[in-house]
């Protein structure tokens, strides 16, 4: 089964972003996609993952509402999301300076880009990620600033004191940020601005040479994109490496490069005291969105589920909602609408099972694969 991982964004006024909030995350969940939607006045920035089919049905549903609106696309043998994140933001991309998304530099692609470094034009590339980004791969000579966050961009950008006369291509994981900095620029005095399109996702699915250093730092389960050479370290032997972890320990959860060895040797944390911790991260299990409860039995402890999803007897799933504390459940006993127990079920159902903890109307239900 092929499951597609797409990242996506667009600076444009919405003038009800609640509303489409609201009903992104209704198709999602129908889809049964996981990932993070940003949505504010300014526009939107979106990741997410889920099978080829289900991808392409939000793509033809989203570009009604965004006209050439364009996707940045992995092909994948899993989610690449284990949770679905939908929220209003004011901006898409945390800045902190209001800046003109009207007045952006001009884009540059892939093939321009590729041009202009081949034939040793005189520009500066101007990363705009943060140190955790660039740390493991950036284009050859790019000027990168030391910051931890977006917002700390304005700031660090007058250290540099570049010539506001030079050619300047800014550039970042996808472009969301890149275009930003863009305007940010122009605002301040720069002659000459452009950004690449689509950022480095779009210019490595063209172009997988050495222009570009090292790998591809991406802001989901997979943290590192591509298969190039490592450029960065690890951080316990400082073998070359570009491996990275959150630590498992869940009240650190410290993001840190460590190699496949060290990995093993610190049980996937950062220090002694972290490995020592009683409160470990568990690896991250696929599920799928099965439906939601359309009604709960307490009499019984048995919900009912409408299935958008196929489900087995012995399954284990997961339920949440506002006022239920998640939790899992093994389904030993599935029935059918007939109240006749069966084996197995497909999409479009509705089914019963026991539960051993109180659940509502509405709550979500997953299914681990």
């Amino acid at each position: 089964m092929g499951y597609s991982i797409i990242t996506f964004y667009k600076y444009e006024d919405i003038k009800y972003p609640v509303d489409l909030r609201d009903n992104l995350r209704l198709l999602c969940e129908e889809l049964n996609l996981f990932g993070r939607l940003l949505i504010g006045k300014e526009g939107i920035n979106g990741g997410l993952s889920g099978k080829n089919e289900d991808i392409n049905k939000f793509k033809l549903s989203i570009s009604k509402v965004f006209n050439n609106l364009t996707f940045r696309e992995h092909k994948s043998e899993k989610n690449a999301y284990h949770k679905l994140i939908v929220r209003n933001r004011k901006e898409i991309v945390r800045f902190g300076k209001e800046v003109n998304m009207d007045n952006v530099g001009y884009h540059v692609t892939p093939l321009k880009l590729k041009s202009m470094i081949d034939d040793n034009d005189d520009l500066i590339l101007l990363d705009a990620r943060s140190n955790y980004e660039h740390k493991i791969g950036k284009f050859k000579g790019a000027k990168t600033l030391p910051i931890d966050k977006f917002r700390d961009f304005p700031d660090e950008l007058a250290g540099l004191d570049l010539d506001k006369n030079k050619k300047i291509i800014t550039y970042c994981t996808g472009g969301v940020k890149c275009e930003k900095a863009s305007a940010y620029l122009k605002e301040n005095g720069f002659k000459d601005v452009g950004q690449l399109q689509g950022g480095i996702i779009n210019y490595l699915e063209q172009f997988n040479d050495d222009n570009f250093e090292g790998n591809l730092f991406v802001f989901d389960d997979r943290l590192v994109a591509y298969d190039k050479t490592p450029i960065s370290n690890c951080f316990y032997c400082e073998s070359i490496s570009d491996s990275y972890i959150n630590c498992h320990n869940m009240d650190c959860d410290k993001l840190f490069i460590c190699c496949k060895n060290c990995q093993i040797k610190m049980d996937k944390t950062c220090s002694e005291v972290c490995k020592n911790s009683t409160r470990q991260r568990q690896e991250i299990k696929e599920k799928t969105f099965l439906g939601v409860v359309t009604n709960y039995f307490a009499n019984l402890k048995v919900v009912e589920v409408k299935t958008l999803d196929k489900i087995t007897r012995n399954s284990k799933v997961l339920i949440c909602g506002k006022t239920t504390k998640e939790f899992e459940q093994k389904i030993n006993e599935l029935r059918n609408d007939e109240c006749s127990p069966i084996e197995k079920c497909n999409k479009k159902e509705v089914i019963t099972f026991p539960v051993s903890e109180r659940v509502r109307v509405n709550d979500k239900v997953f299914v681990y694969s």
